[in-house]
Order: C-alpha cells, then sequence, then structure tokens
C-alpha cells in the first residue's frame, strides 16, 4: 500500500502508511473514553485454571487511575496491582467470562480500600471475552451512589411521615391517576390504598364538588400549587366527608410537570360547626330586623341554603286536622318541589315517623344522620334522588304550644 500524502486537515499525516490510520483512530478513540479500560491475557495454571490475568493494554483513563503510565502498566498482574480481586470474587467472574463467554454487568460494586482511595468505592464494571482475553472497563461511581443513597433516605423519611401523618397524602401522574396513596386514607376515608392505586383521583370527589376541577387541573400542568380548596370526598361506605384539598405540582428531570402530590386534611367536623354557626348567626341577624311573621320564615330557609351551605331547609305548621298534617309555609327556592312530591304527618302513622313529624309530637330536636333508616322509608327514593343524606328538625313553640318544625337537610 501506498504511504498518505500531506493534504488537508485531517488527512492522513506525512509518513504514516494507510494501515496504520484505522488502528491509530482506535487508540485516539479509547484514550477519549472517560471510563478506564484495559485489555489483559487470561494467565492460567498448568491444569489450565485461570489464576490471573496480565495488562497487555490501557487507555489514558485507566492509567490515570493506576498513576501510572502504559509503558509501566503494560506486562504487569492484575493481582499486583488490586489483590482485593480474589476476596471480592472479581477474579473468577473475570475467570468465567474469559471460559464461558458470558459477558459481565455489575452496577455499583463495591471494591474495599486501595490505591489510597480512602474508603471503599462503587463501580459499574462491564466486561467482554477476546480470545483468551478480557476487555473490561470500570467507571468509579461512589458520588452517584452517595447521592442516590441520600435521595432514598430522605425519600423514605418523608414517606414515613406521610404514612403516619393524620392527614392523607396521595400522589398522581400527570394525568390525575393515583399511583400512591398513605396508609392513613383507610382511617379517615376507610378506603385500602391498594383500592385506589391507577384510579382517576376524581373519582374519590363528591359528583357536586368536581365543577372547576378541569381549571385546577390546567394550572397544576402549568406548574402552580393549589391553595386548599374545601371538598367533599367519597367514603368506602359511600359517605361524603368534608376535607381541605390542596395540590402541589412536580417537575422531573426535564423541568416539566410529571406528577403531583395531594394533601387531604379532615375538615369535616369544622366545616359542620362552621354552617351551623353561620346559618345560626344569620337567622338571628333576621329575626332583629323583622317585620312580620312569614317573612323571617322563608328568608331563614333561603339563608340555611345560600349562607350555611346546606341542600334544602323548609318550615312546616302542625295542622290540627284527622291526618295530623304538616303543612309547608315557607321553604328554600333550590329544591323546592320536593314537597309537592311527599307528605308528612306529625301522627302516629307511618307518615308520622319521620324527624319533622318526631319532632313536633314530641317538642324534641330530631335528628336523622343516615336516611336509610327503616322509618325514613316513605321518603326515602324522593329524598335520596336529590342528594338528601341526613336531616335535623327543631320544634317551634309560640306561647307555650307547638307550631311547627323548622327543618334543615345536608349532603352528607
Amino acid at each position: 500500500m501506498s504511504s498518505g500524502t500531506p493534504t488537508e486537515s485531517g488527512s492522513p499525516a506525512a509518513g504514516v502508511p494507510d494501515w496504520a490510520i484505522p488502528r491509530n483512530r482506535a487508540r485516539e478513540s479509547l484514550d477519549g473514553l472517560l471510563d478506564s479500560w484495559a485489555f489483559c491475557d487470561a494467565i492460567r495454571n498448568p491444569v489450565g485454571v485461570v489464576v490471573d490475568f496480565e495488562f497487555v493494554d490501557a487507555n489514558t483513563a485507566a492509567c490515570a487511575y493506576f498513576d501510572t503510565t502504559r509503558a509501566d502498566l503494560v506486562g504487569r498482574r492484575l493481582l499486583e496491582m488490586l489483590p482485593a480481586h480474589v476476596e471480592t470474587g472479581l477474579l473468577a467472574d473475570y475467570a468465567a467470562v474469559v471460559d464461558t463467554g458470558t459477558p459481565l454487568v455489575l452496577d455499583a460494586f463495591r471494591y474495599p480500600y486501595e490505591l489510597d482511595l480512602g474508603a471503599a468505592h462503587r463501580y459499574d464494571i462491564r466486561a467482554t471475552r477476546v480470545g483468551d482475553a478480557l476487555s473490561v472497563t470500570w467507571r468509579d461511581v461512589t458520588q452517584r451512589v452517595a447521592e442516590q443513597r441520600r435521595v432514598d433516605e430522605s425519600d423514605a423519611r418523608y414517606r414515613l411521615l406521610a404514612e403516619n401523618a393524620s392527614d392523607v397524602v396521595v400522589e398522581t401522574d400527570v394525568d390525575g391517576c393515583l399511583q400512591w396513596v398513605s396508609p392513613s386514607i383507610e382511617r379517615v376515608l376507610g378506603w385500602s390504598p391498594a383500592e385506589l392505586i391507577g384510579t382517576p383521583a376524581i373519582d374519590l370527589l363528591a359528583s357536586e364538588d368536581i365543577v372547576g376541577i378541569d381549571e385546577l387541573e390546567v394550572t397544576v400542568r402549568d406548574g402552580h400549587p393549589v391553595p386548599g380548596r374545601e371538598l367533599r370526598c367519597r367514603t368506602a361506605s359511600g359517605e361524603l366527608r368534608w376535607m381541605n384539598v390542596h395540590v402541589q405540582p412536580l417537575r422531573g428531570e426535564a423541568g416539566t410537570v410529571d406528577a403531583a402530590v395531594m394533601g387531604l386534611r379532615d375538615t369535616h367536623a369544622e366545616v359542620l360547626a362552621r354552617r351551623a354557626l353561620t346559618t345560626l348567626s344569620a337567622g338571628n341577624a333576621i329575626l332583629v330586623r323583622a317585620e312580620n311573621e312569614d317573612a323571617p320564615l322563608a328568608e331563614m330557609c333561603e339563608t340555611a341554603v345560600q349562607q350555611g351551605g346546606y341542600v334544602f331547609s323548609w318550615y312546616g305548621r302542625a295542622v290540627d286536622d284527622d291526618e295530623r298534617t304538616i303543612e309547608p309555609v315557607a321553604t328554600a327556592r333550590l329544591h323546592a318541589g320536593y314537597l309537592d312530591a311527599v307528605s308528612v304527618s306529625w301522627g302516629d302513622g307511618p307518615l308520622g315517623q319521620g324527624p319533622t313529624g318526631t319532632s313536633i309530637r314530641t317538642h324534641t330536636t330530631t335528628i336523622m344522620q343516615d336516611f336509610s333508616q327503616e322509618s325514613y322509608r316513605p321518603w326515602y327514593a324522593d329524598a335520596t334522588a336529590r342528594g338528601f343524606r341526613s336531616s335535623i328538625s327543631l320544634p317551634v313553640e309560640i306561647g307555650g304550644e307547638i307550631d311547627g318544625a323548622f327543618v334543615v337537610y345536608a349532603a352528607e
């Protein structure tokens, strides 16, 4: 073959034969590697067992690792340089590569103190067979492993806090499906985490509270946290429970939002107490400025819904007729049609065993926590179709005589 002649940059150098160019480029490639690389011949005992390796070649990174030159490294034995290969099992692993041809892949392999490196280091090691020799690369990943350990420990601490907190913590993917749920959800809402993993987080919410959720999802996808909002969450038994829900977006390595963390705090008792106090306060204000009898009754019913947050309210007056009927004299506008569909009595028959009839007949406040009770059967279908789940009936006396009852319904 003819030798190359000097031309433009990148052309063969003067005096370098063509056949040497691929070898030179291979050498440049090996020396350009950030990972350490070495080529070693297997050393076998008289019965053919690999007992050591001899360095035949190495790149610049490997020479720097051993703090020597290539000329000084070539010809030396592996166990002379790194005797811990025996106790760690690496020598046996390398021998198996040469004997079987199966490549070796080790990640974060722990190698003890040698070469004045201080404490044990971690390495990613790759080895393949070339004839009866070994081509091996290694990368020091000690810092990476230490950083990952710190991340894992931090994550474990936060998970431990989340799992033992009184609040519920959930993690969703970018599409809003639950990926992790703290065990506290079983105590608060009755669900086991396994029942919820993979389901849309929105399924936990009451259907009436889903309005505006699309806007919240856009806000989170744009990377903005959502401050606490009071929403009703479904329990495993089908009840609804008020929770304060806040959402924090999580960004991936690319900087884009790829997950979210939701915190749910049980505020059911707070909401119910606040709702009752709001209704009571507004009712007192109505009575102070009332000029006639009927106006404050209608206003009280409307206030219970608009300010108190209840689903329906009405005032019924006891009629002294044969059926002992209860006549609606004031209602909130929302669900007013409910009273056209039902009949209520304060007598001893089935239509008088509900909370309204009972409170008028016994002159006592009557609370029904769950309309699924047998005594509420005459009104159950119409009430639950409108989202009524419970009620309170307060008897009203005028001049020592029972006049009627003020009734408030809740969705919980």
